[in-house]
């Protein structure tokens, strides 16, 4: 996978479980939406409905910032945890030729872009 977190300093997002390194639990945040496990079609289910999917990790520092922006654009979003989601994995390396890249988006005519700026996305969207 690409960007591998290794034990950067970023041992409080992760706990010791037996032999290993296990992500620690995340919380979810007051008001947030329900977890999605990908998009419409790919075989999980949908628990809520955006315009846009973004596959991510959370220990990805891209992904924050592409988040942030989203969200200050009022762009709605679905994050895929791609280390929780196997199948979403996959999807996101047959979309990168074989590479685990985040962010990857899938806008809403089913077509992706990895690692975009917000202006790609916005233009991508007719916003």
């Amino acid at each position: 996978m690409l960007c591998h977190p290794g034990l950067r300093g970023k041992s409080s997002h992760y706990r010791t479980v037996g032999s290993g390194l296990q992500p620690a639990p995340r919380r979810a945040r007051p008001g947030s939406r329900p977890a999605r496990t990908g998009p419409p079609g790919y075989g999980g289910n949908v628990t809520a409905v955006a315009e846009v999917t973004m596959y991510s990790t959370v220990w990805c520092g891209y992904c924050q910032r592409l988040k942030a922006q989203m969200a200050r654009e009022g762009i709605a979003f679905v994050e895929v945890d791609i280390e929780a989601d196997l199948q979403a994995a996959a999807l996101v390396e047959d979309v990168n030729h074989g590479n685990q890249t985040v962010p990857t988006i899938q806008f809403p005519d089913g077509s992706f872009a990895t690692n975009p700026s917000i202006a790609q996305v916005r233009d991508r969207l007719g916003l």
